[in-house]
């Protein structure tokens, strides 16, 4: 949700919550695409996003959506929820499950439906059209929100209910239910008075505008900068895909020659990895950077920006009652406490201290035979790491990965796990021609859901790689509703003859979004509002990065890889190498990742009127971590954009927990099989099916039957020796599941 979406480790969904996170209609769409209740007379099926208009259908109509569809049709779909709503808030007889909580599930469909279909669209086409009506379209979907979540007659008998939930003997699920929707109301602010509700509702506005605002100058800045080159003698020796990317992007962005780089995820940091010249790595990188300090523009700092919103979520939490920004994304996780995160990150940060002088000594070495002397400076940050891992003994990959035999691979997993086939669809409505639907069966032939697959590079598509739901998972009517999903990458396109070849991270990062798409499609809960990926985001990435180890285990790779053009099979040797290929210098790339969840932890972590400006928070991180002058902390994933950014703040130290998970799960694959098929049956039933329908931490001692450790996190991460001996403070902490 790695949105970022850039590398495998970063969080990448992008479900309906990317800017409904705290709106309880995200998370509670119905199981179908209808509201439970009939229409009025005037909601007949009028267009591609009426109601009704495709419940019946496999998959949305995503051929006939266009971008001056929504609004209209979020409009009246709200108009509609709050009607229902307040029918539900207005109702003369005592909550109960079915009048209340379960109205309120059913009510949100309509708003639901469409918000997810605008989110996925609005990631693969960035349009003048789409950017036309995605500012209003959020304010629309906000301003429903807060009617909604503040709505306090509604809450009243939400409260009531969550407070007789086990007395009236409701289902666990039933329960879980009216715990998580209590739970949301109250971090919305149903609980304040009028005067708190009205100070409330002026912050979220305030937030919501200068989030705009960040996303409006950070993507301008981005697209605006590139680097044009017009002799190809500058372009020998970088790979054969980039290069015509590089043509390609030249071309889209109206030059009649030359090849072009950009500040895109999917260009600059291929660039950074392999162009030699010191000089226009300097300049790209500077570039990159700029964007927050783009003083020479017209558009306002994007410094100062992210100074006043660390500001306003510190106020923000104040007034709901947390100490700090901080303390109230952990209400909201799986991760215990501030206390068990500083823990995790101390065991991290002295096991990488212990490799990073040792590696960045091998990046002086190998610079020093190019002819620099002095420190390093952080335009030469990735080209040396690649160097060291084209120079080391794991090697550059070679053309073994081509991304139809990396697909197979994928699916061929999914089969050998869980029996689970794959058939085309060629018959269902797209969005592009590159686009590849199938449909998903089960060991018995029964239908699971639809697929999508868009692994392409193409103009308009928002940089790296996530998943999109169209539609979730739940049960109605006694029938499983069928969810239909989506990955989406940035992978390089063919060049003539030549298919996609993917490098080690690109093959992570396609299992890793896989791992997303079957875990909604593996999801088997009562309630839409529960379903697979709707659990807290410091979980929601352990089964995707569970996947992603799978991806190069040697005994996986074995069965998928194939040589290009030759078609030969790998040879246990050069899968051993594959294996390793992609983490040369794992020391530094944790401090990088520390100092990032840091720079998060200053400005979120302070409580109101002590947040640090964020000059001097990177400063005292940097000084206390002892960084080398080439690592920073916005290099990590999106740079600050994990950080700030709507859909992605808090998302690194919510993946790393999600990677201590999912690094302690795979090592019962490693000790009992890595496709032991009755375990993996058991993560199926356990993990993937249960969703959010009890709390995840449940599900995972379910599973491991222990709480997490973190040597072995420690250990993925190339931090430690093959010793498996328990050290002191081993476990993390666990958090106590509230009453359901």
């Amino acid at each position: 949700m790695k949105p970022a979406f850039f590398f495998p480790a970063a969080s990448c969904l992008n479900p309906i919550g990317l800017a409904l996170a705290t709106i309880l209609l995200s998370a509670c769409g119905p199981a179908t695409d209808t509201t439970g209740e009939a229409p009025e007379a005037s909601s007949a099926c009028t267009g591609p996003l009426g109601p009704g208009c495709i419940s019946d259908d496999p998959v949305p109509p995503f051929d006939r959506i266009e971008p001056g569809h929504f609004l209209p049709a979020m409009r009246a779909a709200t108009e509609r929820a709050d009607a229902r709503i307040a029918d539900i808030a207005g109702n003369p007889q005592p909550p109960s499950f079915d009048n209340t909580v379960g109205a309120l599930h059913r009510s949100g469909g309509e708003v639901a439906r469409i918000a997810r279909l605008w989110y996925g669209l609005a990631a693969i086409e960035d349009s003048p059209e789409i950017r036309a009506v995605g500012e209003a379209f959020s304010r629309l979907l906000g301003e429903h929100e807060r009617r909604v979540l503040h709505d306090r007659a509604l809450f009243e008998r939400i409260d009531r209910l969550h407070a007789e939930a086990v007395a009236r003997g409701l289902s666990p699920q039933q329960r879980r239910l009216v715990a998580e929707t209590w739970r949301r109301f109250r971090r919305a602010g149903a609980h304040l008075d009028d005067d708190q509700l009205e100070a409330l509702a002026d912050i979220d506005r305030r937030i919501e505008r200068l989030d705009e605002q960040y996303q409006r100058e950070r993507r301008g800045a981005t697209h605006r900068h590139e680097l044009l080159f017009d002799d190809p003698d500058r372009l020998a020796g970088l790979p054969a895909s980039l290069v015509e990317q590089a043509r390609q992007t030249a071309r889209d962005r109206g030059h009649d020659s030359g090849w072009a780089f950009t500040l895109h995820a999917h260009s600059f940091y291929p660039f950074m990895r392999h162009f030699p010249g010191r000089t226009e790595r300097r300049r790209l990188y500077e570039a990159w950077m700029t964007r927050y300090r783009d003083v020479l523009r017209s558009d306002e700092d994007l410094g100062r920006i992210i100074d006043r919103l660390a500001r306003l979520r510190a106020e923000r939490a104040a007034l709901l009652g947390f100490d700090s920004h901080l303390d109230a994304l952990l209400d909201d996780a799986s991760l215990p406490d501030r206390q068990a995160l500083d823990h995790l990150l101390e065991r991290l940060a002295a096991a990488a201290g212990v490799r990073a002088g040792a590696e960045l000594e091998r990046l002086r070495s190998l610079a020093r035979a190019d002819g620099i002397e002095g420190e390093l400076q952080p335009w030469d940050w990735w080209y040396y790491r690649q160097r060291l891992l084209e120079d080391g003994p794991g090697g550059e990959p070679g053309p073994w990965l081509p991304l139809e035999a990396a697909v197979e691979g994928a699916f061929g997993l999914a089969s050998e796990l869980w029996g689970l086939r794959f058939r085309p669809r060629e018959d269902l409505p797209a969005w592009h021609p590159d686009m590849k639907a199938y449909e998903v069966l089960d060991g018995k032939g029964d239908a699971l859901g639809i697929v999508y697959l868009d692994p392409v590079h193409r103009r308009g598509k928002r940089g790296g790689a996530w998943t999109s739901q169209y539609r979730v998972q739940g049960v109605e009517d006694g029938r499983r509703t069928l969810p239909v999903l989506a990955v989406v990458a940035n992978l390089p396109p063919p060049s003539g003859d030549r298919p996609v070849l993917l490098s080690v991270d690109q093959v992570r990062t396609l299992f890793h979004e896989f791992g997303h798409a079957l875990h909604g499609l593996l999801s088997d809960v009562e309630y839409a509002a529960l379903a697979g990926t709707n659990v807290p985001t410091d979980f929601v990435e352990f089964p995707a990065l569970m996947f992603e180890r799978w991806s190069l285990a040697p005994e996986i790779v074995l069965d998928y890889a194939r040589h290009h053009p030759g078609g030969g099979t790998l040879d246990r040797d050069t899968a051993q190498r594959l294996a390793r290929a992609d983490r040369p210098t794992p020391g530094l790339e944790t401090l990088e990742l520390i100092a990032a969840i840091e720079l998060d932890l200053a400005l979120h972590g302070a409580p109101r009127g002590r947040v640090p400006e964020l000059e001097d928070a990177e400063k005292r991180i940097r000084d206390e971590l002892r960084l080398p002058a080439l690592v920073s902390a916005r290099h990590h994933g999106g740079g600050l954009a994990s950080v700030f950014a709507r859909r992605r703040h808090g998302g690194d130290f919510r993946t790393l927990w999600s990677e201590l998970l999912a690094s302690d799960a795979f090592t019962a694959f490693e000790e009992n099989g890595i496709v032991d098929r009755e375990l993996a049956e058991r993560f199926r039933a356990e993990i993937l099916a249960r969703g959010n329908s009890r709390a995840p931490m449940a599900s995972w001692r379910a599973f491991r039957g222990r709480p997490p450790e973190i040597r072995y996190l420690i250990e993925a991460r190339g931090l430690a020796g093959a010793s498996r001996e328990e050290t002191p403070g081993d476990q993390a902490v666990e958090k106590t599941p509230s009453g359901e």
